[in-house]
């Protein structure tokens, strides 16, 4: 009996999906297109006046990046000023399988496999990459975004001199991922 119990705690506990704060990821979104915007060479990365942001999420997570996707077209109307701004949802073993012309990543919570994959795929190509988890920058994205007092801009200083040059408005407001958290 014990067995069957055992074995039915660990089959719930891999069917659900990671637990998400809310309010944090509504913070991330509505932050996100802001850090792009910040970046002095992004026209140059943009095809068509286009910024397209990829939300990169696992199968069981789709119905979050749905909601996700639905408060960044609310909030931000297709338009970042004057460029157009388009959301697109996509599942990661379809963008491991089949890398697609994006601006910048949002990655819900992946496992570290995937993690690794997608790493890999992007190194090369200069994508803007933001992650939920502020632990998943050790795989070698750009951004996460903590809340404590108040927001956090956690960033990864070895990206960062992969080939971006920010304003220095955001270096003031960031930290890197090792150093000391704020009070």
């Amino acid at each position: 009996m014990k067995r069957v119990v055992f074995l039915v705690c660990i089959l719930f506990v891999s069917l659900e999906a990671y637990k998400y704060n809310e309010f944090l990821l509504k913070t991330q979104a509505d932050l996100v297109p802001k850090i792009l915007l910040l970046d002095k060479d992004l026209r140059r990365k943009i095809e068509n006046n286009t910024i397209t942001l990829a939300i990169i999420y696992e199968t069981n997570d789709e119905e979050r990046a749905k909601l996700l996707q639905k408060f960044l077209q609310k909030k931000y109307h297709k338009k970042l000023f004057d460029l157009n701004f388009r959301i697109k949802l996509i599942d990661i073993e379809d963008f491991i399988k089949n890398p697609q012309n994006v601006t910048a990543l949002y990655l819900l919570k992946l496992t570290p496999q995937h993690l690794k994959q997608l790493r890999a795929i992007i190194q090369k190509r200069g994508l803007y990459t933001f992650v939920y988890d502020k632990d998943d920058l050790q795989y070698g994205f750009l951004f996460s975004i903590d809340l404590q007092k108040r927001p956090i801009i956690f960033a990864n200083k070895e990206v960062i001199k992969e080939g971006f040059d920010f304003l220095p408005q955001l270096y003031t407001l960031i930290r890197f991922m090792n150093e000391k958290e704020p009070l």
